[in-house]
């Protein structure tokens, strides 16, 4: 993603609530759509996940979990090349793999986060990883 303070760092797609939004649901399916190409009509919403503050508690963030109702070629996705640099997936297997995640602490605190490492050599971490680790324990406690 392009952002001026999280260049190169892996994330889900988000972003603000526009005024034409109805809901942050809806916010959560447009945003996939400009930053992802997924369209809207191919993902069920499962649920909200717990809301969240970002790193510096200025923000809070409504996490969304949704379900892509047919099969997607990775490599076939349509991303929007000026907010994202790729894309790529994870299976839940290789999340749930302890032996592929470990933990970090931020500098000047003693504040952890969970890193998951992907398979392409990715490293997740911070606010999506955090959001990540939430879910993940909801589906496997």
């Amino acid at each position: 993603m392009h952002l001026k303070t999280h260049t190169g760092e892996v994330s889900f797609p988000g972003g603000k609530r526009d005024l034409t939004d109805p809901s942050l649901e809806s916010t959560a399916l447009r945003e996939t759509y400009e930053e992802i190409g997924i369209p809207p009509s191919q993902i069920d919403i499962l649920g909200r996940d717990s809301t969240m503050p970002n790193k510096d508690r200025t923000m809070k963030i409504y996490p969304f979990v949704g379900f892509i109702k047919y099969p997607i070629d990775i490599n076939k996705i349509n991303f929007n090349h000026d907010e994202v640099y790729g894309v790529f997936s994870v299976t839940l297997k290789e999340l749930l793999n302890h032996d592929k995640s470990k933990w970090g602490r931020f500098s000047n605190s003693k504040l952890k986060y969970p890193i998951f490492e992907a398979p392409n050599g990715f490293e997740i971490w911070g606010l999506t990883a955090f959001i990540l680790d939430s879910v993940l324990h909801k589906i496997n406690p």
